[in-house]
């Protein structure tokens, strides 16, 4: 299971709903360093870790600024000089999203 496409799904649909917080389930390291990003950013508000005892979810404030967002896969490895043709060659066009 990928953890990282179901969450940016989660988000993508709540945001949709126009809900003001949703559940992530399951959490996962990746996800909650993609998160950190995400507020930094300012897309998303306040989120927290919720340890249930088993993998743990994330509840995330939604401040509806997301319009669309998702997880390329498969993960390709790339090296630091070799970014910025992947950047080119998978998001959709520069300052959007």
């Amino acid at each position: 299971m990928d953890t990282l496409a179901a969450g940016l799904t989660t988000i993508v649909n709540n945001e949709m709903r126009n809900k003001g917080e949703c559940l992530i389930s399951p959490a996962s390291k990746l996800l909650g360093k993609v998160l950190r990003v995400m507020q930094l950013n300012g897309y998303i508000g306040e989120f927290e870790f919720i340890d249930d005892g088993r993998t743990g979810k994330f509840k995330v404030q939604l401040l509806g600024r997301i319009n669309r967002c998702g997880a390329i896969r498969p993960r390709f490895s790339v090296k630091l000089d070799g970014f910025e043709a992947w950047e080119k060659k998978y998001l959709p066009s520069r300052d959007i999203g």
